[in-house]
């Protein structure tokens, strides 16, 4: 299985980036720290197909099922 990156996408562009990519990277990990899984695991698809998918403002998602976080650590979340 191939594991997309959790980098920002202007990293991953190979743009210009400074430290607001550090705290895209860890939103992305708090969310798997919560929900004890890969973020994007879901995807299915080529990384070309991944990389536009993220552009066209796809996040992580609250897993159905799952306990929800508290607000704090949610709206930590979605600010990074």
């Amino acid at each position: 299985m191939l594991e997309f990156p959790k980098i920002a996408p202007e990293a991953f562009h190979s743009n210009v980036y400074d430290s607001k990519a550090n705290i895209h990277s860890l939103g992305i990990t708090l969310w798997e720290m919560w929900y004890g899984e890969r973020v994007f695991a879901e995807f299915k698809g080529t990384i070309t197909h991944f990389f536009n998918w993220v552009d066209e403002g796809y996040r992580p998602k609250a897993e159905e099922g799952g306990k929800k976080p508290p607000a704090p650590w949610e709206q930590l979340m979605s600010r990074c």
